[in-house]
């Protein structure tokens, strides 16, 4: 990792991000429109704020409070947790009906071994998918999923409780966050919304992930590969224990459960600066995602738009006086192999669109 992050500079980083960027919108297939506005909408966000090095005011109407930007952990507690406690406390407040939970641990271990190829296939797609910024959980699933249900000999039990379809899309669901820390560590990129909450903790204690890292701060990368397999196995004993009292959470009332994550994010948020405004945008983010999951509209594009975007215009600020012409961007060797990259995925999007319609006008 860190000979990787040795080869990127200033430039390399901004082509990353705008690479992840776009694979981010190119992933939501069927909504790339609708993932590129609401990605917009993110990048907006993180455009909000006073540029030091210029002296300039972006979007801050006066409002002292937005002269730093928005915290990301307020805008991502707004988007997830407020949202789903408003969702819970406004939808419908039936609790799920009693049913009697059959299986065991030992059971769940022998449906693991009973499908070795598809639990590797699922890992090997959640690393790869968790490596390349932008991408995340969804894709993963999607192809382990696709292709444990072509591996199987029942795929007709796919959708119905399949245990080979359970296994291989949370396998590669499991994969993919530990896969993302690479290139957050690496280049301070991060691979999806989890890595993006995980970047801000870090920007909280002082450390700047990225290339410098390795070198500036080695004891704390010790510490944190430390922490992440005691907290591993941790949470796997812990699930094993208390699996089947958990699961009876889903029998409480939504508007209770609503509730109470509602009074957990906001002592969340407010113990992050003492700050009542940071609850106040908070709740108005919470609001924005709840319109959005109504709409059913995907939310993880604002939340990237957001740090992507905050990390292409640190780069493009930082790399100013190396950048004279557009030709600049892409003139280094990492840089220009990933604006490449990006014309390819582009180009692949409308061959992929022109496609679709012509198959679709035949049909």
């Amino acid at each position: 990792l860190r000979d990787l992050g040795a080869l990127f500079g200033q430039r390399d980083i901004l082509m990353a991000a705008v690479l992840g960027s776009v694979l981010l919108i190119a992933a939501h297939k069927q909504t790339m429109g609708l993932a590129a506005m609401l990605y917009g909408f993110g990048f907006l966000i993180a455009m909000i704020g006073r540029q030091s090095s210029r002296d300039i005011d972006r979007f801050t109407f006066g409002f002292e409070y937005l002269f730093s930007g928005f915290n990301l952990i307020v805008v991502i507690v707004g988007i997830f947790a407020l949202s789903q406690a408003l969702n819970l406390m406004i939808g419908k407040d039936a609790a799920a009906p009693e049913a009697r939970v059959t299986g065991g641990l030992l059971s769940g271990f022998k449906e693991i071994a009973g499908n070795k190829v598809v639990t590797l296939i699922s890992a090997c797609y959640g690393t790869v998918m968790g490596i390349i910024p932008g991408v995340g959980e969804f894709v993963a699933q999607f192809f382990s999923y696709s292709t444990a249900r072509a591996l199987s000999k029942e795929p007709a039990r796919f959708g119905h409780g399949s245990p080979e379809g359970l296994i291989a899309s949370e396998t590669s669901n499991n994969a993919v966050p530990a896969a993302a820390m690479i290139p957050l560590l690496a280049l301070g990129v991060p691979g999806e919304a989890l890595t993006a909450m995980m970047m801000v903790v870090f920007f909280d204690a002082g450390i700047k992930p990225g290339p410098d890292v390795f070198e500036n701060n080695p004891d704390f990368l010790f510490s944190l590969f430390t922490a992440l397999l005691i907290i591993n196995v941790l949470v796997l004993i812990t699930l094993l224990a208390f699996t089947k009292y958990i699961a009876k959470m889903i029998y409480i009332p939504n508007r209770f459960l609503g509730a109470f994550i509602m009074i957990l994010a906001f002592v969340g948020v407010y113990s992050i600066r003492n700050s009542l405004p940071d609850c106040v945008f908070a709740m108005i983010f919470g609001y924005i995602g709840y319109i959005l999951r109504r709409l059913d509209w995907p939310l993880v594009p604002i939340v990237l738009g957001l740090v992507l975007g905050s990390i292409i215009l640190e780069r493009l600020t930082a790399g100013s006086g190396q950048i004279k012409t557009a030709i600049d961007l892409i003139n280094r060797p990492v840089s220009g192999t990933l604006f490449v990259v990006i014309l390819m995925v582009i180009g692949f999007i409308i061959w992929t669109s022109i496609t679709n319609r012509r198959s679709g006008y035949q049909n």
